[in-house]
C-alpha cells in the first residue's frame, strides 16, 4: 500500500466512483456520444482504477 493510500484509504473508491462518472456522463442522451469512443473511456476508467490498486 502507497503512503497517499495510508493518508486517505478512500482513493481507490474515489478514482473508482470519478472513473464511472465519466463514462456515465459521456454514454447519457446529452453527451456527443457519437463523437466519443466509449471503448476508449473504459480503458482509461481502468487506468484511472490500476492507479490508485
Amino acid at each position: 500500500m502507497s503512503q497517499q493510500e495510508e493518508r486517505n484509504p478512500r482513493s481507490r473508491g474515489v478514482a473508482l466512483a470519478l472513473a464511472l462518472a465519466l463514462i456515465n456522463a459521456n454514454t447519457n442522451a446529452f453527451a456527443l456520444a457519437l463523437t466519443v469512443n466509449t471503448n476508449a473511456l473504459a480503458l482509461m476508467a481502468l487506468e484511472l482504477i490500476n492507479a490508485y490498486v
